[in-house]
């Protein structure tokens, strides 16, 4: 038996990740990594529609209870 393999192959089956140790900067790090790009595209989606909604302002139109009066 060779030494050298055998540290290989316990190397590449059991000791993965033998130095991550769960933090909280790698808890905060991985959820921003997670669901920051998520909340960015929602805001951006957001802002476009909001943008490109094409509204009209208040004339006293009836039935429009906002400052805005989207177009239907």
């Amino acid at each position: 038996e060779d030494p050298a393999l055998l540290r290989w192959d316990y190397a590449r089956t059991h000791n993965v990740y033998p130095t991550f140790r769960p933090t909280p900067k790698t808890s905060f790090l991985g959820a921003v990594f997670a669901i920051g790009p998520i909340l960015f595209w929602i805001a951006v989606f957001k802002t476009e529609r909001v943008s490109s909604a094409g509204g009209v302002e208040h004339q006293g139109t009836p039935g429009c209870k906002t400052q805005v009066c989207l177009k239907t």
